[in-house]
């Protein structure tokens, strides 16, 4: 006698409780209103970085509507976080027509239908490759891809299509409706939830500036006290600009010195850009600089070879009055390394620079370029653009970290690593371990400084913190980030920091003539913690700076 056969399994349905579970809450949460709905037994949708489950529900009578939820089973696996996100109505018919029975799903909802935020007639579905709206005018469904999609206005911010107004008249913003784009890849673990800083990006971009993709922004020089932002991306796009970050950072590029005479020409035999000097003969001749002040300071790794000290220029805008928000600043004469070069300079015949017992004055100066990214930053959270990354809370300034009642801002790269080569299978195999003491997966503002391979973004991540966080106004900001970088090492200051292992990050490529390929980077929780040492940092002690330089209410 023959039994009855159970059916195999269906590719689409083919997943453990832990799945299950996370569809059971997002229906729970989409039916919430008691409204009856059935499983679609029939729709296929297959994806190699999650699984989707469809649920046909009756809007009215007449009208039978779809609903399509997806877990990302790669963020899942990177963060532990079991997350769902669904389109439905209209949006879900026209997606399941454009998507269903393809064998690998690449674009798929990573975050749920919303009102539009610049149209109120229109909803959006965000996906990992494009943008669903929808139009209550017409009943239509169009889809805008992110690699292709062209602004409609060139002011404007771009973030999954949508466009927002600047509302800062100080500042010039432009995105790449007009310019050639590097081709972009897509966020396959969801919307962006981390700002990673970057510094002196590009040359002193104008009008004619070329729009390459360092990165999603670029906060370029300052021209009659009005600053300029570029966007390179749409903020949707993953660009790469941030090494292991990639996926989940928006990149913010900082123009800073040594512009004035970096200067790139075109190569005669191949064509693509070089530097016209080579960067080794100097530090660009910052000691000379009239465009900010180049400061010492033994606490930070950054180094000038050729005057043989450690520095940090910090850029600056420069006024013979305190009219338009400028104000006087205090730096230790020892520790001005420009201070003859900003000693002669005069604007409106009046010079800028005074020295008295060993503390030297400007008057007036204003961080401009400082206060243009604080506008970019307020203006992707005030929007909920950053994923979870609310500048008010302390957790997410990975580059600040607590001890014994103290905090400090790390000025260095916060990993080890090692880095090893082998042959499997014919292929050279490159394997870098990095241990980390954060979680390099959850919502953050860092610099490439703190997690990558370069020395940058650490200046403008100190300033952010201490305006955003710890809402001081920008003289404060710059006048303890001076204190910070010259004032004599705290008995916290003069012993490493020693932090426990967090997470370790597997970066694994094959080499093929010299150039990597096939690029995979793994998140794990430390197995085994090691310890990181951290020996370039500085003590957030305001008080301290408060008693060194107290507030003038002149200014």
């Amino acid at each position: 006698m023959n039994g009855v056969t159970r059916p195999a399994t269906r590719q689409m349905d083919n997943y453990g409780s832990d799945v299950q579970d996370a569809f059971k809450k997002a229906e729970d949460q989409f039916f919430a209103s008691g409204k009856p709905y059935r499983k679609d037994e029939v729709i296929n949708l297959i994806s190699n970085t999650g699984y989707f489950k469809v649920d046909i529900y009756e809007y009215t009578p007449v009208d039978i509507h779809y609903v399509v939820f997806f877990f990302n089973k790669k963020n899942y696996e990177a963060t532990g976080k079991a997350e769902v996100f669904e389109c439905h109505g209209t949006i879900a018919r026209s997606y399941i027509e454009w998507h269903r029975n393809l064998p690998n799903i690449s674009n798929f909802p990573i975050d749920n239908d919303r009102r539009m935020k610049t149209d109120a007639d229109s909803v959006i579905s965000i996906q990992s490759e494009s943008a669903l709206v929808w139009d209550s005018r017409t009943n239509g469904v169009t889809q805008r891809k992110y690699a292709s999609h062209i602004p409609g206005n060139e002011n404007r911010l771009v973030a999954f299509t949508e466009e927002y107004a600047i509302s800062n008249n100080d500042i010039l913003f432009k995105n790449w409706k007009a310019a050639t784009l590097q081709s972009i890849s897509s966020r396959s673990v969801g919307r962006p939830s981390q700002i990673l800083l970057h510094e002196t990006a590009g040359m002193e971009m104008d009008s004619t500036a070329v729009f390459n993709v360092p990165a999603h922004f670029c906060v370029a020089n300052v021209k009659d006290n009005k600053g300029t932002i570029y966007q390179m991306a749409d903020i949707a796009a993953n660009v790469p600009h941030g090494e292991i970050t990639n996926s989940r950072a928006i990149g913010i590029e900082f123009v800073n010195a040594p512009f004035d005479i970096w200067k790139q020409v075109k190569d005669p035999v191949t064509g693509q850009a070089r530097d016209e000097l080579p960067r080794t003969r100097s530090n660009f001749g910052l000691k000379d600089s009239v465009k900010g002040i180049y400061v010492e300071s033994n606490k930070i790794p950054i180094r000038d070879p050729v005057i043989s000290k450690n520095v940090q220029f910090i850029p600056l805008e420069f006024s013979d009055s305190t009219a338009s928000e400028f104000f006087e600043l205090k730096i230790p004469e020892a520790s001005l390394i420009n201070k003859s070069a900003l000693q002669t300079h005069q604007i409106n015949g009046r010079n800028i620079l005074t020295v008295n017992d060993g503390m030297a004055s400007i008057k007036y100066c204003k961080p401009v370029k400082f206060e243009n990214l604080r506008h970019l930053i307020i203006l992707l959270s005030d929007n909920s653009l950053i994923k979870d990354a609310l500048p008010e809370d302390l957790g997410i300034w990975k580059s600040i970290h607590a001890a014994n009642g103290k905090l400090f801002y790390f000025y260095q790269r916060m990993f080890s690593e090692a880095t090893t080569t082998s042959v499997v299978a014919g292929k050279t195999i490159k394997k870098i371990t990095m241990n980390f003491p954060i979680n390099l997966t959850n919502p953050a503002i860092f610099s490439h400084g703190h997690i990558g391979h370069h020395a940058d973004g650490f200046l403008q991540g100190i300033y952010l913190y201490l305006r955003m966080f710890e809402s001081l106004n920008a003289q404060r900001s710059l006048q303890a980030m001076i204190y910070f970088l010259t004032s004599e090492k705290t008995d916290a200051e003069k012993n490493p920091l020693e932090l426990t292992e967090v997470m370790t990050v597997t970066r694994t490529s094959e080499l093929v003539s010299g150039s990597e390929r096939n690029i995979e980077v793994k998140f794990t929780p430390a197995a085994s913690p090691t310890t990181i040492r951290i020996t370039n940092f500085l003590e957030i002690d305001l008080q301290g700076m408060d008693r060194k330089y107290p507030v003038n209410n002149s200014n």
